[in-house]
């Protein structure tokens, strides 16, 4: 199931998947995060004249964020009305679903790492700017998949552009943390250090915070339309009559 689920992930980066966006609902606040992390936010800020610690640093961060955050958009948790016509009962539609949710944080992540081990071993970074990053990425991509696609109510949804662009702001306000500190710990500071791991303890409890509402959300992505499975058992009798 993992490997079907990962050619799935790779399939979905089609460019007619990701035109179909704009026709499902309006995706400007997605369009206008990629383009200004990966294009705007390095000229604005004048990234290109700080130390190669920081720029790499920086790209260690955005590249796998690009690829997370628009996987997360075109392979949704929500199953297909085509899965619910497969012969695959409730437990294979939630170990399904869970696969999904693992392989687009994951896949990233690993893209991640071998960036990571290849800066490193050029001497660009080191290993706890790898660990930080990484922990910064997983962080993220945990917050935007449970608590901002995660939402299902019609009135919560109102409210997704805004939510989506304030987790932004907090994926980019700690990326700017992390290369400030990384380079005072690089320096001899003892001051990032407590900073960063400060840092890690809040990172840890949103990451607990989302994991507590995973089954949750992984379940409701299990049922057809939403529907309770006590409902849908009701019903079938009375349609079988």
């Amino acid at each position: 199931m993992i490997k079907d689920v990962i050619y799935d992930y790779i399939r979905s980066f089609r460019w007619k998947n990701i035109r179909q966006l704009d026709k499902e609902r309006n995706n400007f606040s997605f369009y206008w995060t990629i383009c200004y992390f990966s294009f705007c936010f390095p000229v604005t800020t004048r990234l290109y004249q700080e130390t190669a610690f920081t720029i790499a640093n920086y790209f260690l961060w955005m590249i796998p964020f690009c690829i997370g955050i628009s996987g997360i958009q075109l392979l949704p948790i929500r199953l297909k009305k085509i899965i619910f016509l497969c012969p695959m009962d409730k437990q294979e539609r939630r170990k399904y679903s869970y696969s999904i949710f693992w392989v687009r944080i994951m896949v990233p992540l690993g893209i991640q790492g071998v960036l990571g081990i290849i800066l490193c071993a050029f001497g660009v970074i080191n290993l706890i700017s790898v660990l930080v990053q990484g922990i910064s990425v997983f962080t993220l991509f945990m917050l935007v998949s449970v608590k901002v696609y995660g939402k299902s109510d019609i009135k919560e949804k109102q409210y997704y552009d805004l939510i989506f662009i304030l987790s932004m702001l907090f994926g980019i306000v700690g990326q700017m943390i992390n290369c400030m500190f990384l380079e005072d710990i690089l320096n001899g500071g003892k001051i990032g250090a407590y900073v960063l791991l400060g840092e890690m303890i809040v990172f840890l409890l949103i990451n607990l915070w989302c994991l507590c509402s995973l089954p949750d959300f992984i379940e409701r992505n299990c049922n057809y339309m939403n529907e309770e499975p006590k409902m849908v058992q009701t019903n079938q009798p009375e349609r079988a009559r």
